[in-house]
């Protein structure tokens, strides 16, 4: 220990920070069991000048049994200790190093920095080598080297972002098979968080960064991952389809992703933005700053990435991989019968046809290839290209002329733009022909050539369109085939039900298990040093458990108002506004002094059972509640008064007895102050007291209550006589009685603590009611903050329950919208709530409660799980087939490889979390890991099979044919009024 001690006192610069004696202006020693060695209380006994300790056993004894040493002796032991008739055994002990005010060369505002660089590069290695020591376990604590080492970690933590973006960097590169596109999808999604950042800074004024928003960080670049696929399979799948011009393609693509990415980016968006409504500027921040990144990338991904993916089709798609070279991929080299299909095409296309096509007559086909079951009818009512009858071709159409019948060919179908649609061979269903039309046939010969030139040609060119398709991945062709028949499989499906119901029950009961945390917000994980010296300090010493400062205390505050934060910016964190005083505050008057003497008195003789719900202590000896009433002590002073000069001094101290007592006192009142007008009169006899007759030499009741009255100069305020530094006759700002409790301040939780609070503010609200005009206003706090630290505990948990709240709320609406269907939405939104619950589950399986964190990832869980059955929901919409299983195969292959590797990025970017130090940063890690999982599980599971058996069919539950349906009944019921009327 002294070796210890020593090599800190002696450490570079400790002398410009440490605490100094106010005589020697030394460094003082720290506080240890060594000062009983070292001479310090030689004065007491000559046992304690024992510096080669060689004789340990007595000295230890005569502490912990001398009458001036044995209470500071005790703070020095553990609760594991024993003292016998030789000597003093503990488990434990601890020594206090101090730092001390003001400093010399840095102002107060520069001091906590230094303070902190000192003790990070000067004090903490010295600390550190004694870590490993083999003679005793060491650890320790200090506000100052905790900032610095939490400060440095999460910088060091921050790089393992850098890991994830590496592996979200290969997926992509292994999906795409790219270096152009997953180099700049990367850096996309890196420029995306810097302009967020901006935004976040500069257009909503936020000042505040916290540690939280490094795990915005880690979020984004699985959202943005997850985009990117999504965007970039949908190009890739549009490959198998012809299209006019690549513009025409990249229209397409829009249409089938932006919508899409819409959705999940607002819902994402939307579920931090939950996090807003918080009051807590950590998460308020927090959720603000993701929900912008959200919206960043999601803009990003539209307007930037299809840039990238349009120069990488045009210069770089046919080189090869991975060098640069243009040269043709293997695996694309044109066949014979793809030369063969461009000549013959170019026989029945000609630029000029091309170049003359109206643009406002095209029409596009399906977003979603109808090609897998060409048995399965189409839904014709919805689809675009449904044909036409001699009565529903538009007029503008029937004119027959050569321009409006340009053909293109689109999902193995030829569309005649205007009027017609040629079914390839694979199709059934022939359109009826237009008797106008055949008509302008005869009249224009060479467009009829053109036509029957196309049918012809048609064959060749489906042939090798399915060749493209068969040249899908080995991704898209697993979840088409294999996966859809797994999933729809007629005894797989109910299995995989019953395993999940399993599942979801399990976690449903251990998120009922959940509850509000008890201890403080803690970054740093339990091994280290800071946690071990700070979970010791609270729980392993004597002084911690039932002494001195471990019991809380509740102070009942009057004359104070909330402090007023209108001056403070709403992103400062330290900023505590302005303190507000109650203008009429007025304890001067005989009636407000009677009411502070009866509400000291109604503390004093509560009935058990109250004082037992306001966990009110009792002294042992005297049986008596701990009441820090200063009315009462200064009633005592004033009565031994009355009793030594002969007259009547005691409370209420009025105007009459202020006018007596300040002519019996000449030699410290000037009388001319005392004017008609004056009228602080309880501060003359609080004065008075406080500084035992201005004498300064302070009592007892000084140290007692000094903190629990507080005054300032007025108008009336006057030296004492021959006292120039004592003033009297001050206004009294505010007063405060303060209570003890039976509380162990570090260990009172939430649920046992909110009770208590709340029971505290009925019972001063209610004296409040009963106080005369002047003592109207006041509120309790608590010593050690634990008010506050409850209040910020009921906050998370409101917030954690609004956050998920509102986030399914929302999502539900949007599903439905989004998938324009009532039951897919219904089916996808009870997938969320699956995944939420299970996520809360799991946060009881780590042995974690609900705290700042917890309640913060409960907020998130909605928008973070929305994405991959939005996906799949859509998908299944735009199937163009009416039966349920070929939407689902429709669904698989457009979004089933997107999905998959969207989750396997975010859980990539997750697992590198786990390596992190911070426990917030390890902890979200598993939150995400989870969330992402259990979104996957579901979505991919539970949502698919769910759709495999009730998923609606043809217009079931379509939002949009329900209100068709009731605007034709309405307009059918009105044209049969309409047409009443008419015949009467």
């Amino acid at each position: 220990m002294k070796k210890i001690e020593d090599d800190l006192m002696n450490a570079d610069d400790y002398t410009k920070f440490c605490k100094l004696d106010h005589q020697t202006r030394q460094c003082v020693k720290p506080q240890s069991v060594l000062r009983y060695f070292d001479g310090t209380f030689v004065d007491i006994d000559p046992v304690f000048n024992d510096t080669a300790f060689e004789n340990v056993d007595n000295v230890l004894y005569m502490a912990a049994t001398h009458n001036a040493t044995r209470d500071g002796f005790r703070f020095f032991l553990a609760i594991k200790h024993e003292t016998t008739q030789n000597t003093v055994t503990s488990k434990m002990t601890r020594s206090i190093v101090s730092f001390g005010l003001p400093h010399e060369e840095y102002g107060s505002s520069d001091y906590e920095m230094e303070a902190e660089k000192f003790s990070g590069d000067k004090l903490k290695p010295i600390l550190e080598k004694y870590e490993d020591t083999s003679e005793f376990k060491f650890s320790y604590r200090s506000e100052a080297i905790w900032m610095y080492s939490a400060r440095n970690q999460a910088m060091e933590d921050v790089l393992w972002a850098g890991a994830s973006m590496a592996f979200i960097f290969l997926v992509i590169l292994l999906h795409t098979r790219s270096l152009w596109i997953a180099g700049f999808a990367i850096l996309s999604i890196f420029a995306s968080f810097f302009t967020g950042n901006l935004i976040y800074n500069l257009v909503c004024r936020f000042d505040y960064i916290g540690y939280f928003h490094i795990l915005s960080l880690f979020v984004i670049l699985g959202i943005g991952a997850d985009d990117v696929f999504v965007f970039y399979d949908i190009w890739r799948n549009s490959a198998c389809d012809e299209y006019l011009s690549v513009a025409h393609r990249l229209s397409d693509c829009y249409k089938r992703s932006a919508f899409s990415m819409l959705i999940t980016s607002l819902t994402n968006a939307v579920a931090f933005l939950s996090t807003a409504i918080s009051p807590l500027l950590g998460t308020r921040s927090f959720g603000v700053f993701s929900a912008l990144l959200i919206v960043v990338n999601y803009l990003s991904v539209i307007l930037y990435f299809p840039t990238v993916v349009i120069m990488y089709h045009t210069y770089f798609e046919k080189a090869t991989w991975p060098c640069c070279y243009p040269w043709q991929k293997g695996s694309d080299h044109e066949s014979a019968d793809d030369k063969n299909d461009k000549k013959e095409r170019a026989k029945h296309y000609s630029k000029p046809d091309v170049e003359s096509e109206k643009h406002e007559d095209e029409i596009f086909a399906s977003r979603v290839n109808p090609v897998y079951e060409p048995d399965v009818p189409v839904n014709q009512n919805y689809h675009w290209s449904r044909s036409f009858d001699d009565n529903q071709i538009p007029p503008k159409h029937r004119s027959g002329q050569e321009n409006g019948y340009q053909s293109y060919l689109r999902n193995g179908d030829w569309r005649i733009t205007g009027s017609y649609r040629l079914y390839s061979p694979g199709h059934t269903q022939q359109p009826k022909r237009n008797r106008q039309a055949s008509n302008d046939r005869k009249q224009n010969g060479v467009m009829v050539n053109k036509i029957q030139n196309h049918v012809s040609y048609l064959d060749s060119k489906s042939k090798s369109l399915s060749k493209k398709r068969k040249k899908k991945s080995i991704f898209v062709r697993f979840f088409r085939n294999y996966y859809f028949r797994f999933v729809t499989h007629k005894v797989i499906r109910w299995l995989i039900i019953l395993v999940l119901a399993g599942v979801l029950a399990f976690f449903i009961y251990q998120a009922s298990q959940i509850e509000p945390d008890n201890k403080l917000f803690n970054i740093l994980p339990d091994e280290h040093p800071h946690r071990k010296a700070y979970s010791h300090k609270l729980y392993s010493f004597l002084s911690s458990l039932g002494e001195g400062t471990g019991l809380m205390s509740v102070h009942l505050l009057l004359g104070v108002k909330q402090n007023d934060l209108s001056i403070c910016h709403f992103s400062d964190p330290v900023c505590t506004g302005k303190q507000e005083w109650d203008p009429d505050f007025n304890p001067n008057s005989e009636e407000a002094q009677l009411a502070l003497m009866g509400l000291c008195e109604k503390l004093r003789t509560l009935p058990e059972a109250e004082a037992k719900e306001l966990h009110i202590k009792k002294n042992p000896n005297t049986g008596e509640y701990n009441i820090k009433c200063f009315m009462d002590n200064l009633q005592t002073f004033l009565q031994v008064e009355s009793k030594r000069d002969g007259k009547n001094w005691s409370l209420p101290f009025t105007k009459e007895r202020v006018d007596s007592f300040i002519a019996d006192k000449p030699q410290f009142y000037n009388s001319s102050v005392f004017t008609a007008e004056f009228n602080n009169n309880l501060e003359v006899a609080i004065s008075y007291w406080l500084t035992n007759k201005y004498t300064n030499e302070y009592t007892s009741d000084f140290y007692k209550f000094d903190q629990l009255i507080g005054e300032k100069t007025g108008p009336f305020s006057s030296p004492v006589i021959n006292k120039t530094d004592m003033m009297y006759g001050n206004d009294l700002k505010f007063l405060a009685i303060s209570v003890g409790t039976d509380i162990q301040a570090m260990l009172l939780g939430y649920r046992e603590g909110d009770p208590i609070m709340e029971s505290w503010e009925q019972f001063l609200n209610k004296q409040l009611n009963n106080m005369p005009k002047g003592l109207k206003i006041g509120f309790q706090t608590s010593s050690h903050e634990r008010w506050i630290w409850i209040t910020r505990q009921r906050l998370l948990v409101d917030n954690a329950i609004y956050g998920i709240v509102i986030g399914l709320c929302l999502a539900c609406p949007i599903l439905i919208i989004a998938t324009g269907n009532v039951i897919t939405g219904l089916l996808a939104t009870f997938s969320l709530c699956c995944t939420t619950v299970c996520v809360i589950g799991v946060i009881v399986l780590g042995g974690w409660k609900l705290g700042m964190i917890e309640a913060m990832n409960m907020c998130m869980v909605v928008g973070l799980s929305v994405d991959y059955v939005v996906h799949l929901a859509e998908g299944y919409t735009l199937s163009l087939h009416t039966g349920r299983l070929s939407r689902v195969r429709d669904m698989l292959d457009l979004m089933g490889v997107s999905v998959f590797f969207g989750a396997c990025t975010t859980l990539g970017a997750s697992l590198f979390m786990f390596f992190t130090v911070l426990s917030f940063f390890s902890q979200f890690g598993t939150f995400l890991f989870s969330t992402i999982g259990f979104s996957l599980v579901f979505s991919m599971g539970l949502f698919v099979t769910l759709l495999g058996i009730i998923g609606p069919e043809g217009n079931t539950g379509n939002v949009l044919a329900f209100f068709r349906r009731v605007c034709g009944e309405r307009s059918r019921r009105r044209k049969s009024r309409r047409d009443a009327r008419q015949n009467k």
